[in-house]
């Protein structure tokens, strides 16, 4: 070896050296014997002071003799594992150090030196504290599922939220039937249906007869109980294929489809029937004016509500509780 060769090995000696006694992260050579147990050659000072080891732990002391069996057992596995392969390996790993039982974490990097001469096995391991890195991840892994379950909890509020904006757009509040938009959109649909398909839809246009006395002698909150029975009444004598809603005010419109002219009769005269047979304490018997028609081949939706209002008026001019078709 000429004297710049030895030169420069002895800068990278100092170098080694300077490196081993101020690194903070803690520094290890460990030996393997022929009995295929680990012995601590070197320790540098970061791992001595971490562990708080004697001379004699941090030198030429079995690893059996450092750790519980469970952990020797593991480090074995992987300082033999590197060993076979002759590559590095680099793994996690934590332990409890102090009274506090709480672990600490470091990753680690085990790298095979193996003399080509004597076939002696040795492992030079670096290991870099990431306790701080760690617990900020466990806190973001908690953060992130708290925000995922309070995003879930609006989810679900908007979908709540959603679901009675729905109804609201749907259904009149007082008597929870359709309201007069969606009957308008269940009418085009209709009128869509029959043009396509050919077949035809009948429309029921009533209102409660004498509800302006209802109201004036009994106060709207028996006015608001005769329309809730109203409806209920409707609703419960249809078919699940049948539309019904309120029009407005006192008014309310069933839709049936794929109907006749002899089916719509008998519709409404059963309607009239089972209206009669409801008694109140808080009103006399409901009755209603009734107006029916038929889907015509060239209706819109005016052209057929103006025939179904014209039929129920012509009832209430009849003299009221009565039914008027017009086809």
């Amino acid at each position: 070896m000429n004297n710049k060769q030895s030169i420069i090995d002895q800068g990278e000696l100092k170098l080694f050296r300077a490196v081993w006694d101020h690194s903070e992260d803690n520094l290890f050579v460990v030996r393997k014997t022929q009995d295929g147990d680990f012995i601590t050659e070197r320790t540098n000072p970061s791992l001595v002071n971490l562990f708080n080891f004697s001379e004699e732990q941090a030198t030429g002391c079995s690893l059996k003799k450092l750790m519980p069996s469970d952990a020797y057992n593991a480090i074995v596995a992987r300082y033999t594992d590197c060993l076979d392969k002759n590559i590095p390996i680099d793994y996690e790993e934590s332990h409890i150090i102090d009274s506090t039982g709480i672990p600490q974490f470091w990753l680690t990097k085990i790298i095979p030196v193996i003399d080509s001469d004597t076939g002696e096995e040795r492992i030079f391991g670096i290991s870099r504290d990431v306790t701080k890195l760690k617990r900020i991840e466990q806190q973001l892994v908690t953060y992130n599922e708290k925000l995922e379950q309070q995003i879930e909890q609006r989810a679900r509020e908007l979908t709540t939220a959603l679901q009675e904006m729905e109804k609201i757009s749907k259904y009149d509040k007082l008597t929870k039937v359709f309201n007069r938009y969606k009957l308008d959109e269940e009418l085009e649909n209709q009128l869509e249906l029959a043009r396509r398909y050919g077949n035809s839809f009948g429309l029921i246009l009533m209102d409660i007869d004498n509800f302006k006395e209802i109201n004036d002698s009994n106060g709207h909150h028996i006015g608001d109980r005769a329309l809730i029975e109203f409806a209920s009444i409707l609703k419960a004598s249809i078919r699940k294929t049948d539309i019904v809603g309120r029009w407005g005010g006192d008014e309310f419109l069933l839709i049936i489809p794929n109907s006749t002219p002899e089916a719509m009769m008998t519709l409404a005269q059963a309607l009239k029937k089972e209206l009669a047979s409801k008694q109140s304490n808080d009103f006399a018997r409901l009755a209603s004016s009734i107006g029916v028609t038929l889907f015509k081949k060239h209706d819109t939706v005016h052209s057929i509500i103006v025939r179904a209002d014209k039929a129920m008026y012509s009832a209430k001019k009849q003299g009221k509780n009565s039914i008027i078709s017009i086809y």
